[in-house]
């Protein structure tokens, strides 16, 4: 496991965080069980720099992660709903079957990252940076998009129902999405099938084919 490179700023956040990576160091990466998570609930990780480090399941409900660096953590099926990561950076972390729903993320940078099968609904990811991400049967029902890059992400089933893509960028991308969106800039404007289709490929993502539930 990489070691921290950055403590967070809080006591109680490096305290949890130490605790958990000394366990970390007595057991076996086969036989994690709930109590070798780490239960960042509620806690302020402002000022961290968690790059590197293997987070498997860990809980950060209602946690302060805004500006903290994540390059390249494992988060897989961490829990972070509600949780503000305005401002984080995420590039290269595997957020496989993360749970993120109603977080806040405005302007976080999630470049390159694994969302495969991530529950993304409800959330608040205006000005993020998904560009190059995974997102195949991943969900961002509900979830505000609106300027955020999409460029170059891989989709497959992915749910893009009721999300608000307005002067989002998504040239490049590949897959299937269900929809109806809302693509509206300054006031809504839900579309679905065909015409959600003809967006796609009018914003260079000819590739995207949209599905209907």
């Amino acid at each position: 496991m990489s070691s921290v490179k950055k403590w967070p700023d809080s006591p109680e956040a490096r305290a949890a965080l130490k605790e958990y990576l000394d366990n970390a160091l007595s057991r076996s990466p086969d036989s994690i069980g709930p109590e070798d998570t780490l239960g960042g609930d509620d806690l302020d990780f402002s000022g961290a720099d968690l790059s590197g480090l293997s987070l498997i399941e860990a809980w950060f409900i209602a946690a302060n992660l805004s500006d903290v660096r994540l390059v390249g953590a494992d988060l897989y099926r961490s829990c972070v709903n509600g949780a503000s990561l305005d401002g984080a950076i995420l590039d290269g972390a595997d957020m496989r079957k993360v749970n993120a729903r109603g977080c806040t993320a405005v302007g976080a940078k999630i470049r390159g990252a694994d969302a495969r099968s991530a529950a993304l609904d409800s959330a608040d990811f205006r000005e993020v940076d998904f560009s190059g991400s995974d997102l195949r049967q991943a969900s961002l029902s509900g979830s505000d998009l609106r300027n955020a890059r999409l460029d170059g992400c891989k989709y497959l089933d992915t749910r893009l129902i009721r999300s608000r893509l307005g002067g989002a960028s998504v040239s490049g991308g590949q897959g299937s999405v269900y929809g109806p969106a809302d693509v509206g800039v300054t006031e809504p404007r839900i579309i679905g099938g065909g015409e959600l289709y003809q967006w796609f490929r009018d914003h260079g993502a000819p590739e995207v084919v949209v599905l209907e539930l």
